[in-house]
Order: structure tokens, then sequence, then C-alpha cells
């Protein structure tokens, strides 16, 4: 397949197809992020595509990056992520980023996002806020 092709395919694997289409941002800008991201980076490597998801969740949580986390909480669940390693992915960061920032990350991945499905998310949110308890 050409680069187009498998940007497209990982696409709509991870995110739907939903993830970019629906920014307010330029549209050339997010073009140009997508083929990277999903026709470049989700391609390379030795890593499984849950490790990836965990590896994005961490990146994202280290960054503060909060508002497309629950997305990609989303795409690591579609992947084949366990809520368990996803819960443990975020609790492993406490000790180098601070447990604040953890907690928002918490909070933020038991959000649904718009135009995603809520049964994924139900299970994800669920499972978070009762291991909590």
């Amino acid at each position: 397949m050409e680069r187009l092709n498998i940007a497209e395919k990982n696409h709509q694997d991870w995110f739907g197809g939903h993830y970019f289409s629906d920014q307010q941002y330029d549209p050339e800008f997010e073009e140009i992020v997508r083929k990277f991201l999903c026709g470049d980076v989700l391609v390379h490597g030795a890593l499984s595509n849950v490790q990836r998801a965990l590896v994005m969740l961490t990146a994202l949580t280290a960054s503060q990056t909060w508002k497309p986390l629950s997305k990609y909480v989303l795409a690591a669940l579609g992947m084949g992520a366990a809520p368990e390693e996803i819960k443990e992915t975020l609790y492993q960061c406490a000790p180098y980023i601070g447990v604040e920032k953890v907690k928002c990350a918490l909070d933020e991945a038991s959000q649904r996002p718009p135009r995603q499905s809520p049964n994924i998310h139900a299970s994800m949110a669920t499972w978070l806020v009762a291991s909590r308890e």
C-alpha cells in the first residue's frame, strides 16, 4: 500500500476516521498531521499497537495535553488495550510527573469524546470510577 492508503486505513482503525475531521484548525495542517501520524509513525518500529497506544497515553499525560486524551483512550481500547492496562499506564506516570497531573489524566480518560461509541467509553469510565472507590 502506498502511504496515503496506509494513513487512511490507520486513521480509520485507530480513530474511527473522526480524530482529524472535527478539528477547528487549519485543514491543511490537520491533513499533514494525519498523514504523518497515521502514515509514518504508526507503521514504524517493533511495538505492538497496544504498546504504541500506551506510549501515546504516557506522552499526552506527561506533556499535560488533556484535550485529546479521551480520544486516545478510545483508540487504545480499540487496539486491544485492557482498561486495567490504561489505568496502570497512567498510574505509572505519577512518580515521574506528579500525582495531580495523573489525576487530571484519569479525569480526562473517563470523558467520552463526541461522536464516539458510548459502549466502549461506558466500560472504561465505569471501570475507572469503580476502581477508584
